[in-house]
């Protein structure tokens, strides 16, 4: 159980780390630092049940990630009629095409086996150290640079062969 004392001692200090990984995933400044503050608001109502042990730095980069990616998945797909009607036809066309892209992109990664996503994930959009995702994901150095390579070859080859 953690008390105000401890809580403050050993997840604020992880403050900076989670707002740059929240302001790399949802791309707006005030959307990450609300993000962190949920996420400090989560674990404190949680506090009773959270344990910490030597992999807290990952469990908070993995709560963090999973929380932006939900805030991601709740927006509107569409774009927004006024601003579409602001827009000149190109800079919506690129808008659109744009979106589209990332959205395939997310459902191709969603395919992934999981500890490739989580890998690649991790690595690539979170910015997390090699040591983190194999204490994270619990696998050797060696297994870690494979699984990680693997998803990027994958994930370079569908483009390849896709038309987007």
């Amino acid at each position: 159980m953690l008390d105000a004392s401890t809580f403050k001692q050993v997840l604020i200090p992880h403050h900076r780390r989670l707002y740059l990984l929240a302001l790399r995933i949802l791309g707006d400044r005030d959307e990450a630092q609300d993000a962190v503050q949920d996420l400090y608001m989560r674990l404190w109502e949680k506090r009773d049940t959270i344990e910490i042990n030597d992999s807290l730095s990952g469990f908070l980069s993995m709560s963090m990630r999973n929380h932006c990616v939900s805030q991601l998945r709740s927006r509107k797909q569409s774009v927004d009629l006024d601003q579409a009607l602001q827009t000149s036809g190109e800079d919506l066309s690129a808008a659109i095409e744009s979106r589209d892209r990332m959205s395939y992109l997310v459902k191709f990664i969603e395919t992934l086996p999981p500890t490739q996503r989580e890998a690649l994930m991790m690595r690539d959009l979170q910015g997390c150290e090699m040591s983190e995702i194999e204490d994270v994901l619990k696998i050797s150095s060696s297994n870690a640079r494979t699984i990680l390579s693997r998803a990027r070859t994958a994930l370079r080859k569908h483009f390849e062969n896709c038309k987007l």
